[in-house]
């Protein structure tokens, strides 16, 4: 395996780990609640069985829909249309059915009433559901402009308010600069540089990034009295942002930081897991985390199948009997 290689399969492994790391105790509101369903300890290791959530389904679904398109932003959209009605599908299967967004869940029914993807999505929401699923977009396009455009469709399908498109251009860019080993703490100051058309939006990103220096207390940081609980896009992709540059030569720390807070924890772990696992790879995310995580092989050869789409050289191999197609979540 080459240093990218190993890049693209820490993001995509890395991202899945951290959603599931959250997975248990999302929803929970308070620190107090987290340490007594953890008994005391809060979270440190992946439940068992380790499963991951929509975050990882959606952005499963991003990925497939870049190796059916590459650089076609027209095609990219028809093909993700495709891909987020096979999603809605699996939401009908009970136990592939993992905590899915409002927003998502009536954006994707829009489509299969047969809406246009460009009035589909629910303009008043600005939940996470389009941050916490595209870094498949900033693993494929190397130019800035380009992951621009297809970030901010693949937001409007299901979430086309302004905040929503800077959190998912932000989750996005922010893997660009770690698989090109950016150092964390000038993700902050480049991202304000590509995305700063929303005041609140460029505020809060220099509130976690502030914080961070400050080394502020993250249980008052990543709560609503600060960074917020993770629901909106712009709260998690600073929350996760504020993990990363606490814990900024870390995947471990900066994800369980992620996974430990309260309120939308799994989309904070998985947006920091998807940058922290692109800059380093995935010989720094723990060994039995990587054995234990859901559908390994699957995550495995999307990875790399997105590493040989965007230019790189790997030989794929996948783990059907068919190499002919992309991966598909519903194998188990």
């Amino acid at each position: 395996m080459t240093d990218m290689s190993k890049k693209f399969r820490g993001c995509i492994l890395g991202l899945a780990i951290g959603d599931a790391l959250g997975y248990p105790v999302e929803f929970i509101r308070t620190r107090e609640e987290i340490l007594i369903v953890t008994g005391g300890t809060g979270i440190t290791d992946l439940p068992d069985p380790a499963l991951y959530t929509d975050d990882t389904q959606m952005t499963i679904s991003v990925g497939n829909a870049i190796l059916r398109s590459g650089d076609d932003i027209g095609l990219f959209m028809t093909c993700l249309t495709d891909e987020f009605l096979k999603w809605l599908e699996l939401q009908n299967i009970p136990e592939h059915r993992r905590a899915p967004g409002h927003t998502c869940m009536t954006a994707c029914r829009n489509l299969k009433a047969g809406v246009k993807w460009e009035d589909a999505g629910v303009p008043a929401s600005l939940g996470c559901g389009s941050a916490m699923r595209s870094a498949p977009i900033g693993l494929f396009h190397s130019k800035v402009e380009k992951l621009v455009d297809f970030a901010i469709d693949s937001s409007k399908i299901t979430h086309p308010a302004e905040l929503a498109l800077c959190g998912s251009v932000g989750t996005a860019l922010l893997t660009h600069l770690a698989l090109k080993n950016e150092p964390v703490g000038v993700w902050a100051a480049e991202l304000l540089k590509v995305v700063s058309i929303n005041s609140e939006f460029t505020q809060i990103i220099r509130e976690a990034a502030e914080h961070a220096a400050l080394r502020t207390d993250p249980d008052f940081v990543l709560s609503d009295r600060c960074l917020g609980e993770g629901w909106t896009a712009h709260e998690a992709v600073a929350s996760a942002l504020y993990c990363c540059m606490m814990f900024p030569d870390s995947y471990e720390k900066a994800v369980l930081l992620g996974a430990n807070a309260v309120g939308d924890c799994d989309s904070i772990a998985c947006i920091a897991g998807a940058w922290m696992g692109a800059k380093f790879g995935i010989d720094a995310i723990p060994a039995k985390w990587v054995e234990k995580i859901e559908n390994k092989e699957m995550l495995t050869a999307l990875a790399d199948a997105l590493h040989v789409a965007a230019g790189y050289e790997v030989e794929v191999k996948f783990p059907s009997s068919s190499t002919e197609s992309p991966p598909t979540q519903t194998a188990d």
